[in-house]
């Protein structure tokens, strides 16, 4: 059977690039003042639910599932262009778009939105879309419809005359807002770019890179936003906004001394951190970290400190120098982030990834991951490898009597059963439905015939209770050994293991079968 892996990895990359955009969203919502500001919070929250509307697209393997999440992904993506045409033309022009052309896109947005979410009531959009395997996840394919055609053409026109602007514009101004055009227009050309290849069929499996790319210009806005200082005000303003932040901003100078601290960094780094007249101190663990960063003029660190109660806190800090006029150092910013809940719901994601939701157990893949490999060492240092397949006997008859609920309580007790019986090298998953699989290193088949035996007893020895109802639980087995520097591959010895326990189902189930070594 082909085993469908999610595309964990970008799920994640599209929920980080939302999370960014919602922040660059909120951050600039606060500076209502600033040319562009308005524009640029609006195309930030565009980004953003188009990344989250992809993830879950590509989280999708069905046809109305993926189109749900297209219509989610044109909330945001139908304005994208337009609201960077906005910013652009604010941020170069000093003033808004025309109204008539402001009034002509926002219906166009509008428009596109509608006929996007009626897609299924006519041919202006998608024509006969349907789901393309064969590449890393299911895509959606289709013909190009008219309406189709014309908002790429729009959103096209509109994201090369922002970048245009802002080009013009990067060579009528200073240094500092020159990098600041330069760093938008470089953000705004990479959808061009990888949009106009997906429109012409040059991406591989029909694979939209749009998210992606809108992940990249995001993170390109991000340096423009942070490192070059797009959307600063005032300094009161910049003050009163700084210390909004629940980043921690710290300002010191070319010797260590702190010279101003946002309310987030004495809340990360401690009260000390207050002080304006305090040297960073070295034998911290925290000043360590910022000290190392000091020494090397930039970049970036992790560290931990003590959280109050048990665990830690992991602090993410980034350094970015002051130049003097005389291209000389005077100092340097750090930007500090807790990433303590970012981390532990990444181990989280990683952790759903790796065990089947239910039983704790391992998943199919990451079984298939481990024991690949423990076939190759065992394959490199000579040593057996016991496999044992264990299937609950009449499990069918337990979800149609009892309902399901009943049937995860006796998969969960199950997998506990099983799981005690074997040893604490041994890896075991739920391979599927009410099957579970077992790779013991350095066992024979004796071995892994008295694991699947102390399992069989324990399945059986008591039943489980249901809404008071006793619940009979037993299973068949079957057994398989590799012998040392055999070669055979992973897939082989569990059919092996298979078929011997289909075998034991032959005999009249709960009991051990194992298979003969050819």
């Amino acid at each position: 059977m082909q085993i469908t892996v999610p595309p964990l990895a970008l799920v994640i990359i599209l929920l980080c690039s939302a999370g960014l955009s919602i922040y660059m969203f909120a951050w600039a919502s606060q500076r209502k003042r600033v040319d562009g500001a308005r524009e640029f919070s609006l195309l930030a929250l565009a980004i953003a639910v188009y990344s989250a509307g992809y993830s879950l697209e590509i989280s999708r393997s069905d046809l109305p599932s993926i189109l749900s999440a297209i219509r989610i992904e044109y909330l945001g993506l139908a304005a994208v262009s337009p609201l960077f045409l906005a910013f652009s033309w604010r941020f170069t022009q000093k003033r808004a778009l025309p109204l008539p052309l402001r009034i002509g896109l926002v219906l166009f947005v509008a428009a596109t939105i509608t006929v996007m979410w009626t897609t299924s009531y006519h041919r202006l959009f998608y024509v006969d879309p349907y789901i393309r395997v064969g590449g890393p996840f299911p895509a959606l394919a289709f013909s190009k419809g008219p309406w189709y055609v014309a908002q790429f053409i729009v959103q096209e026109l509109c994201a090369i005359a922002s970048a245009i602007l802002l080009c013009a514009n990067a060579y009528r101004s200073d240094a500092l807002r020159r990098r600041q055009a330069l760093t938008m227009a470089l953000g705004g050309t990479i959808p061009i770019i990888t949009a106009l290849a997906f429109f012409l069929g040059c991406i591989p499996w029909n694979l939209d890179p749009g998210p992606l790319s809108l992940s990249c210009a995001g993170v390109v806005f991000s340096i423009a936003l942070f490192r070059y200082g797009l959307l600063t005000i005032v300094p009161e303003a910049r003050e009163l906004a700084i210390d909004s932040l629940r980043d921690g901003f710290l300002v010191v100078d070319a010797t260590g001394r702190i010279k101003d601290a946002n309310k987030a960094a004495i809340v990360l780094l401690g009260e000390s951190i207050g002080n304006p007249a305090l040297l960073i101190e070295r034998s911290t663990r925290e000043g360590k970290a910022l000290g190392s960063l000091l020494d090397l003029g930039e970049g970036k660190i992790e560290f931990e400190l003590d959280a109050p109660g048990p665990g830690k806190r992991h602090l993410h800090a980034s350094a970015y120098p002051l130049q003097s006029g005389r291209g000389g150092s005077k100092g340097m910013v750090f930007l500090i982030s807790d990433m303590t809940e970012p981390i532990k719901l990444f181990a989280r994601l990683l952790d759903l990834a790796e065990k089947d939701s239910l039983t704790g157990l391992l998943n199919r893949r990451r079984f298939i991951d481990s024991g690949s490999r423990e076939i190759e060492v065992s394959r490199r240092s000579q040593l057996c490898l016991g496999f044992v397949i264990a299937d609950l006997d009449h499990f069918k008859e337990v979800n149609d009597r009892y309902g399901h609920a009943a049937g995860d309580l006796v998969l969960v007790a199950a997998a506990r059963r099983i799981e005690s019986s074997f040893r604490n090298i041994d890896i075991i998953c739920r391979w599927g439905g009410e099957e579970f699989a077992v790779l013991m290193p350095g066992a024979t088949t004796v071995d892994a015939s008295r694991a699947a035996e102390r399992a069989r007893l324990a399945l059986a020895a008591e039943p489980v209770i249901w809404d008071g109802v006793p619940i009979t639980v037993t299973g068949s087995f079957g057994v398989y050994h590799l012998e040392p520097g055999e070669a055979s591959s992973l897939e082989e010895c569990l059919n092996h293991a298979d078929t011997a326990m289909y075998e034991a189902k032959a005999r009249g189930r709960n009991r051990v079968v194992a298979a003969k070594n050819e």
